[in-house]
């Protein structure tokens, strides 16, 4: 017998919406058993909050848990295992990746530890928590900020990793002038 929560029969969301789950979880995480993990607490923390979940969300509500977990995962392995560490048991071909397109992952990612220390404290503020999944009310509710400061700091973050991305470019085109 499944379980019932507010008319959403769990055992059945949980087959209709793990594999999407996990290959959202997958593009968060270091490695699919971080994904796995990620899919275990949100189906666990959806069993937690009984009643609170209508069928209607329950997929929106379900992705924005798992991106958090998964955030979490991600983030706590981060601080354990180095970025470059096991580069191939993160590519999940199920989900069509390829080692190139985790080469370009990690140089995103140096990009960003590049050029964000250059910006202004409430642009990486705003900018990291838009990151991490929060929506720009939360953000607001988090930092007490008006809804135009955070448009404005997540704008101008925005455009200022452009600008520095645009130089760093230049400057490395063996056609610049």
């Amino acid at each position: 017998m499944s379980a019932a929560i507010r008319g959403i029969d769990v055992d059945a969301l949980v087959q209709e919406e793990n594999a999407a789950l996990l290959r959202f979880a997958r593009r968060l995480t270091y490695s699919r058993e971080d994904a796995e993990d990620a899919c275990q607490r949100t189906f666990e923390i959806l069993v937690r909050h009984q009643g609170r979940v209508e069928r209607e969300w329950a997929a929106p509500w379900l992705r924005t848990v798992v991106r958090h977990e998964a955030m979490a995962i991600g983030s706590a392995r981060g601080r354990q295992v180095p970025a470059e560490r096991d580069v191939l048991d993160r590519i999940d071909p199920a989900a069509g990746e390829c080692v190139e397109d985790l080469c370009e992952r990690i140089d995103e990612r140096r990009r960003a530890e590049r050029d964000l220390p250059r910006l202004k404290p409430h642009e990486r503020r705003a900018l990291g928590l838009l990151a991490a999944g929060y929506s720009y009310k939360e953000i607001c509710a988090l930092t007490g900020w008006s809804y135009t400061k955070v448009n404005r700091c997540v704008r101008e973050g925005r455009a200022a990793l452009r600008a520095s991305e645009r130089a760093h470019r230049e400057a490395a085109s063996p056609c610049a002038a």
